[in-house]
């Protein structure tokens, strides 16, 4: 059985979870909110962000449906530098970064209204797509990631 993130019958789901035991594998993080995390490699656990910190990442942005690549700092050899937890990125970004440690890689796994919704971006997300980002938490604010030293040629949202 594959789990899937819960809207609805999300209390039903916390009560049997809970209430029967039932074992989800601890690398599967479940968001009520139309985020679903996978974690790749673990982060130092100690370190996450909070709202209005600059973050540094390495994303590479797929289509849920087909698996295509739309976008990925990782081509390109920048890291992605944003403010988290004031809009700057997709409301999917904001819920599922804020639960990642520091060095952490994660897969996102974001419902379109989580995404960009029915109006899509452009011509290269569609209306009402579903997507999924690799993920990786490289720097929050100063602190780098072991194996990351920084870089002044990231791309910055200001």
């Amino acid at each position: 059985m594959r789990l899937r993130t819960c809207t609805a019958n999300c209390s039903l789901f916390i009560y049997l979870v809970y209430s029967h035991n039932f074992c989800i594998p601890s690398s599967l993080h479940l968001f009520i909110m139309g985020v679903e995390k996978e974690i790749i490699k673990e982060g130092d656990g100690k370190n996450f962000p909070s709202v209005g910190t600059r973050l540094t990442m390495h994303y590479t942005g797929t289509l849920a449906a087909d698996g295509s690549k739309f976008d990925s700092s990782v081509d390109r050899g920048r890291p992605f530098e944003f403010v988290i937890g004031i809009g700057q990125v997709i409301k999917g970004w904001d819920e599922g970064v804020m639960k990642m440690s520091l060095g952490e890689k994660a897969m996102l796994k974001i419902s379109s209204d989580f995404g960009y919704g029915a109006s899509g971006a452009g011509n290269v997300i569609p209306p009402n797509a579903d997507l999924n980002f690799e993920v990786e938490l490289l720097a929050i604010g100063d602190q780098n990631a072991p194996g990351f030293s920084g870089s002044s040629s990231s791309c910055t949202i200001q």
